[in-house]
């Protein structure tokens, strides 16, 4: 089995997902999609998207409306994710560092680039990466998405834990629903 772009930059992980869908596109055009496709694109994302920020709007947070036509990947960014890895066409890694179990999550000061975030260990946090990989196939495309968690010490690791039992399904689910979004896209902007 090939290594994928998370095997190189996070070997050792706590927790892993990964998804893939075949595409009726090639490569060029999936790539293209994964860059544009937007919440309006994927409506269950913006449901549990919503409800995910609920406990901090019941908490007196702020809560902002969703980008509906940015395209995700600058919401990411908007959001604390970086770039940690990119091969033009190929595949994409975006990473943020956060206290994801917590309903107005604490974030360390913004990474300079993805090294310094793999490289991050102050205690109380934990590292998530997720990837997108395009391969060519037999009739277009293979799309992956993994996400890779490391936390950054035993304490954050079992917060950590809790919190992925409780937000795994609808983590995957967001997953699929924007694997078969960007494939949609894919197949017909063109």
């Amino acid at each position: 089995m090939k290594a994928t772009l998370l095997d190189r930059l996070m070997p050792a992980a706590d927790h892993r997902e990964s998804h893939s869908i075949q595409v009726a596109a090639p490569p060029d055009q999936v790539w293209d999609a994964l860059r544009r496709v937007t919440f309006r694109d994927v409506p269950l994302a913006r449901v549990l998207m919503v409800l995910r920020d609920l406990p901090a709007r019941l908490g007196g947070g702020a809560g902002g409306r969703l980008p509906l036509d940015e395209p995700l990947l600058d919401v990411f960014r908007e959001l604390g994710f970086i770039t940690v890895a990119e091969e033009p066409g190929l595949a994409l890694a975006m990473g943020a560092v956060a206290q994801f179990w917590r309903a107005s999550p604490a974030r360390p000061p913004r990474f300079q680039s993805g090294a310094d975030l793999l490289l991050f260990d102050e205690p109380g946090y934990a590292k998530a990466v997720m990837s997108f990989e395009i391969a060519p196939a037999a009739g277009g495309s293979v799309l992956m998405t993994e996400t890779r968690v490391q936390s950054t010490d035993a304490a954050s690791r079992r917060r950590f834990r809790r919190y992925w039992l409780l937000i795994r399904p609808g983590s995957g689910l967001i997953r699929r629903v924007l694997l078969r979004a960007i494939g949609r896209r894919a197949v017909h902007q063109h």
